[in-house]
């Protein structure tokens, strides 16, 4: 299932800055993405339409089946994304160091579209060919009726209701 074009996702680039303590009483700052995170859909028109590549996925009985694509390497923001990757630091190390994984934002702009229409975040890895993931993001987009959130399988895609989880996982919130 197509993410919303409202979900926001740090550049891959975006660092999280620790501000100075004032003072030796209290808890230090904890790291933060000091920028807010701009929206899928902004991430995208930034891309501009040559980051976009023509790509077939798969043969349909009507011929092939064809958009125009980009991926490029994100890092979810929100709380819905940091709260599980926040918990799960804490309980192994005892404390987080604000950096966010990277996912994949896979984009789909039709040649017919004014505009990119559908968005995708995967946790698959960074080598991961845009050719393989386009093809997963149609088949789950297409069995996104059949499967739960909680899936099991190394190509999980987040939706916008979903926190990344672990690698091959999705987490719904409770």
């Amino acid at each position: 299932m197509p993410n919303r074009a409202d979900v926001t996702a740090h550049p891959f680039e975006a660092k999280p800055e620790t501000p100075d303590r004032k003072g030796i009483v209290g808890r230090r700052p904890q790291p933060r993405y000091r920028q807010p995170a701009p929206s899928v859909a902004a991430l995208a028109a930034d891309l501009g339409q040559e980051a976009f590549t023509s790509l077939t996925w798969r043969q349909g009985s009507r011929g092939e089946l064809r958009s125009r694509v980009a991926a490029v390497r994100v890092r979810p923001a929100g709380n819905a994304a940091e709260r599980p990757i926040r918990a799960a630091a804490s309980a192994e190390q005892g404390w987080w160091d604000g950096i966010l994984p990277d996912y994949w934002l896979l984009v789909e702009w039709p040649e017919e579209a004014e505009a990119p229409t559908d968005y995708w975040l995967s946790n698959l890895p960074a080598d991961t060919p845009i050719a393989d993931l386009v093809r997963l993001a149609k088949v789950s987009a297409g069995a996104s009726s059949t499967t739960t959130a909680n899936s099991n399988t190394p190509w999980a895609w987040t939706t916008s209701k979903a926190a990344p989880g672990p690698a091959g996982t999705t987490t719904s919130p409770s």
